[in-house]
C-alpha cells in the first residue's frame, strides 16, 4: 500500500534510566529532534507463558520517500522529473515513483498499475503440505507391528528399522503445524499420511487439514500395513486432490522465520532441491550400511544406469519441493522400483529412498529442478551439543528451517524434555489446526 508520507525533522521521545541511592529506578524521557526516515508498526504480543512474540518481522515498515528536485540525477544516468518520490533503501520492486505514477497509484486506490500482478520469478500456482506420521504408542498401531515382525526372518532388518525412536511422538506434528501458520502461510492445504491413526488434538473440521490413510493411497493396499518411510513416501503423489507442486515434511522438520513459496519453487514450475555437504561412500549397497544410506547408493545406482552420470552428495533434512507430473513419470518409467518400494514393510538394503532424494536427482536430470539455497539446522537430540543449540535457536531465530531429529539415546531423556521446552517456547499459541477445547 502507497501513502504520502514526508520525511522531516520529528521529535521522538528517547528514555533512559537512572537509579536512585536506595536502589529504585526513574525512567526519564528525553525530546530528540533528528529525520525520520522508518516508522516500524507492530503489535505488542505475549504468549500465556509471558514471553513476547514481537519481533522485527512482523513489523509493518512505513517509509518516508524523499521528493526530488529539479535536476536530481537518477542512478542510471537520466535525470529525475521534480516532485519523483524516491525511496530511501534500495529494493527490487521499485526504486522511484515519478509525479503521474504518484497519482495513478492514489487513484487505484493506494497501489500502483499492475502492482496486483504476480511477478515473473513468483510462484503463481498453490502449493500443498504433507506430512507422514505415527503415534508409536498405540496398542493398535504396535500390535500390527508384531504380527508384521513375525514374519521377517532374523538377519533381514537392520535394528535401526524398527528401533523405538523411529517411530516415537512427542507432539512435534503440533508445533510443526504452529509454524506452519506462523511462518508459511502461504500453504494452501495440509494432507497428514497415517495408518489408521488421528492426533487427538487434531480438529479435522477444519477445511485445510485432511488425514489420509494408507489405504488411500497404495496402488496394492494387499501390501498394507506397511512400518517403512521409504514405502510409505513412495505412494504420496497419488492423494487425491493434491496440488502439482507440494512440501513433503517429516513430523520434527520446523519453520523457523518467515518464508515463501520461491524458497522451495521457481516461478515456472521448477522444483528446488537442498544439497548437504555429506558425501556418499564409493563402495556398493552393503548390509553393514545404515538403511537410509544403502536407498541412497540404491539411487545412485538408478542415476548411473539411466543418465549415464554419478551423484555423490546426500540431501538436508528440510522440507521437500515435489512434483506429482515428475513423479508420475518416474513411477511409469521405473514401475519396479515403485513396486518393491510399495512392498518393503520394513526398511531395506533395497529400498530407495523416492520422494526425499530420487525425485530430486531425477528432476535435475531431466532439467525440471535446480540446487537452491536454505538457512538450516539439523540437530540429533540425543549429541552432547543438543542443549547449546537449543539454546542458539531460541536466542537468534535466524534459520528457514530445522529439524530436531532422534535416537535411541534421546527417547525419555532429559534433552527430550529440553526439546519439548524449546519448541512451546517458540511456538506457544495453538494454530488453527487445534481443537479449541
Amino acid at each position: 500500500m502507497l501513502a504520502s508520507f514526508h520525511p522531516s525533522t520529528t521529535t521522538a521521545d528517547a528514555a533512559s534510566v537512572r537509579s536512585l541511592p536506595d536502589g529504585a529506578k526513574v525512567l526519564r524521557r528525553t525530546s530528540v529532534r533528528e529525520p525520520l526516515h522508518r516508522l516500524s508498526l507492530f503489535r505488542v504480543l505475549s504468549a500465556p507463558s509471558g514471553r513476547d512474540l514481537t519481533d522485527a518481522a512482523s513489523a509493518v515498515v512505513v517509509e518516508g520517500w524523499k521528493l526530488a528536485s529539479t535536476g536530481l540525477a537518477r542512478a542510471d544516468g537520466g535525470e529525475h522529473v521534480e516532485g519523483t518520490r524516491i525511496a530511501p533503501e534500495g529494493n527490487t520492486v521499485v526504486r522511484y515513483l515519478t509525479p503521474s505514477r504518484w497519482a495513478a497509484a492514489q487513484s487505484s486506490p493506494g497501489r500502483w498499475p499492475g502492482s496486483q500482478l504476480a511477478r515473473l520469478g513468483d510462484v503463481a500456482v498453490p502449493v500443498d503440505l504433507v506430512y507422514t506420521w505415527v503415534d508409536g504408542a498405540d496398542p493398535e498401531w504396535l500390535a500390527r507391528k508384531d504380527r508384521a515382525l513375525h514374519g521377517v526372518g532374523a538377519g533381514q532388518l537392520n535394528e535401526t528399522a524398527v528401533s523405538d525412536s523411529r517411530f516415537a511422538s512427542r507432539d512435534e506434528l503440533r508445533y510443526s503445524l504452529r509454524s506452519v501458520e506462523m511462518y508459511a502461510s502461504w500453504v494452501r492445504n495440509v494432507y497428514i499420511v497415517t495408518d489408521r491413526q488421528v492426533p487427538a488434538w487434531l480438529d479435522t473440521s477444519n477445511p485445510r487439514v485432511r488425514v489420509v490413510d494408507h489405504r488411500e493411497i497404495f496402488t496394492d493396499p494387499t501390501r498394507l500395513p506397511v512400518f517403512n518411510s521409504h514405502a510409505i513416501e513412495s505412494q504420496l503423489h497419488h492423494i487425491d486432490g493434491l496440488s502439482d507442486r507440494y512440501l513433503y515434511m517429516n513430523d520434527d522438520i520446523f519453520f523457523g522465520r518467515p518464508t515463501s513459496p520461491e524458497l522451495f519453487f521457481e516461478g515456472d514450475g521448477l522444483t528446488r532441491f537442498f544439497l548437504s555437504t555429506a558425501v556418499l561412500d564409493l563402495d556398493p549397497p552393503g548390509p553393514r550400511d545404515l538403511p537410509v544410506l544403502s536407498a541412497a547408493k540404491q539411487n545412485r545406482e538408478l542415476v548411473e544406469r539411466t543418465f549415464g552420470r554419478t551423484i555423490t552428495q546426500k540431501f538436508k533434512h528440510t522440507p521437500h519441493p515435489q512434483s506429482r507430473a515428475v513423479l508420475d513419470e518416474m513411477e511409469e518409467r521405473f514401475p519396479e522400483i515403485f513396486e518393491a518400494a510399495s512392498a518393503s514393510r520394513f526398511r531395506h538394503p533395497e529400498d530407495h529412498s523416492i520422494a526425499s532424494a530420487l525425485h530430486h536427482y531425477y528432476a535435475y536430470a531431466t532439467a525440471r529442478a535446480v540446487p537452491g539455497d536454505v538457512s538450516y539446522v539439523y540437530q540429533d537430540i540425543a549429541r552432547p551439543e543438543a542443549v547449546l543449540t537449543f539454546n542458539r535457536l531460541r536466542r537468534l531465530r535466524d534459520v528457514d528451517v530445522f529439524c530436531l531429529n532422534d535416537t535411541d539415546g534421546a527417547v525419555g531423556s532429559p534433552k527430550e524434555r529440553s526439546m519439548v521446552d524449546l519448541l512451546d517456547e517458540l511456538f506457544p499459541l495453538p494454530s488453527r489446526f487445534e481443537r479449541t477445547a
